[in-house]
């Protein structure tokens, strides 16, 4: 019986190599020369580096990791050892898609009005450019790998980076040959993006020289979308994490079905490399992967409507900004979200965000209130929300980009206490406490708002004071008009 030694944090893995294997489940930091010194098959992560410092010695033959990268392999001492490596390509690439539209669709981006440039059009590009495609953006690819191999409708880099509204990566990290990735957008690249573009990345930290992006960024010139960081998961960079529109912990390609898929992946290169037998039927004897989904098809139709209930990444968002020490600790214990393709209608949540933009266009602000309660539950119940500061990004990142006018205090990405928010006919005046107070500022915050000009003649003027109480979880609002 062959042994192997499997990362414990591969979902859906136990109990199914148990009848055909000797397997060990461990931490990453355990699986050790001397622990691997004995093992037929390693099964890993990203965080387990499988080379000579780990493998010389041992009787390991074969290596599947249940990620798409494979910057983790000593591609070439595993070769001259004979041992068989395999990565799960393609396993999470409609989550990747999701995570992109998602964020765009959060941050009221209208896709008929975009023009996405989409690099590295693999797995992963192929999908983020096929619903795109559905949601009426204009789709730019480049690829040069495959526009050398005869691939057709490819653009330059300098050329795609010159057009697009969003820049969105999603090529994997290499260091040497003509097509090397690493810091590949620097400051030549940011330099000829549009003003005010996009820049996302949920491909791999280092394929962005963080320092230029991040320059380009404080000056004006581009925006970020930030899921990959050079220097994870030990060393975010503060001013990159403050930055960013959205910033999460390399979650992107966290879906239910992604895992899934990764998991059968690893389990059917096992099977093949060692020949095992493998029940891809519900009746088949062997190891079971029938109840795994298969690779990706692509959708006939996809919504926008149906993208933004599956996933809110402003949850997300939250939880980094909160503690960036946690961005492992959150990883390992994501709770997988599903992909659009595999929501039921009765298990969607409502995305509340885009009628409270309405609800304060038309003054319904109990309604706006009830709507701002509704996001709660996307929040771990032992994460103690902080109103002065996690509402006021939520609110800020969820009102932005409406069409509406938001201006937090002082001029900072974030603000520090109130929100000054202008529709076409009512100008909303947003203080936030963390307890109940008689909001004795609104007053003054009023006399701000004019002297910044912000009251249009005829304009209505609402003063909004919101608290929270994070022992009960309850909001409280006071609102008064003149």
């Amino acid at each position: 019986m062959i042994k192997v030694i499997a990362d414990r944090f591969i979902p859906f893995l136990k109990g199914r190599l148990e009848p055909y294997c000797e397997i060990a489940y461990l931490h990453p930091d355990d699986i050790t020369p001397a622990a691997v010194a004995d093992a037929d098959a390693l099964l890993i992560r990203t965080r387990t580096r499988c080379g000579a410092p780990l493998l010389a010695g041992s009787r390991v033959q074969f290596i599947a990791s249940g990620t798409i990268g494979m910057d983790q392999f000593d591609l070439p001492w595993c070769a001259s050892r004979g041992i068989a490596t395999f990565n799960s390509p393609g396993c999470n690439a409609p989550a990747v898609a999701q995570y992109v539209w998602s964020s765009l669709l959060h941050l009221r981006l209208d896709p008929r009005n975009l023009t996405i440039g989409i690099v590295g059009h693999g797995n992963v590009g192929t999908i983020v450019a096929e619903w795109g495609r559905h949601l009426g953006a204009r789709v730019l690819l480049c690829d040069p790998p495959k526009q050398r191999a005869g691939g057709e409708g490819y653009l330059p880099l300098d050329e795609l980076l010159a057009q697009s509204d969003v820049v969105t990566l999603h090529c994997p990290l290499t260091r040497e040959g003509a097509d090397a990735t690493f810091h590949m957008i620097g400051e030549r690249e940011v330099s000829l993006m549009r003003q005010g573009a996009i820049l996302v990345n949920a491909a791999r930290g280092p394929v962005i020289h963080t320092t230029e992006a991040l320059k380009a960024a404080q000056r004006g010139s581009i925006r970020l979308i930030t899921d990959c960081w050079e220097g994870e998961p030990d060393a975010l960079n503060p001013d990159q994490l403050a930055m960013s529109l959205i910033a999460t912990p390399h979650i992107a390609g966290y879906s239910l079905q992604g895992k899934q898929r990764a998991t059968r992946m690893v389990l059917e290169n096992l099977a093949r490399h060692f020949s095992l037998p493998l029940a891809e039927e519900p009746q088949q004897k062997g190891i079971k992967v029938w109840d795994l989904p298969e690779p990706y098809r692509p959708v006939s139709s996809i919504t926008p409507y149906e993208i933004m209930q599956s996933y809110d990444p402003l949850a997300d968002d939250a939880l980094l900004r909160r503690d960036p020490a946690r961005f492992e600790w959150e990883r390992d214990r994501y709770d997988y979200r599903s992909e659009p393709q595999y929501m039921r209608p009765k298990a969607q949540r409502s995305f509340p965000g885009l009628e409270m933009t309405r609800c304060l266009e038309h003054g319904r602000v109990s309604e706006f209130m009830a709507r701002l309660s509704d996001l709660l539950p996307r929040y771990p119940y032992d994460m103690h929300l902080d109103c002065e500061n996690d509402f006021q990004r939520l609110l800020f990142a969820t009102l932005l980009t409406s069409g509406l006018e938001v201006e937090a205090e002082h001029h900072t990405h974030l603000g520090r206490i109130d929100l000054l928010v202008t529709t076409p006919d009512i100008l909303y005046i947003i203080e936030l406490k963390n307890e109940k107070t008689a909001f004795e500022a609104l007053d003054q915050i009023e006399e701000r708002a004019y002297d910044k000009g912000l009251r249009a003649a005829g304009r209505r003027i609402i003063k909004l004071g919101i608290s929270y109480s994070p022992a009960r979880r309850e909001i409280t609002h006071w609102a008064s008009e003149e």
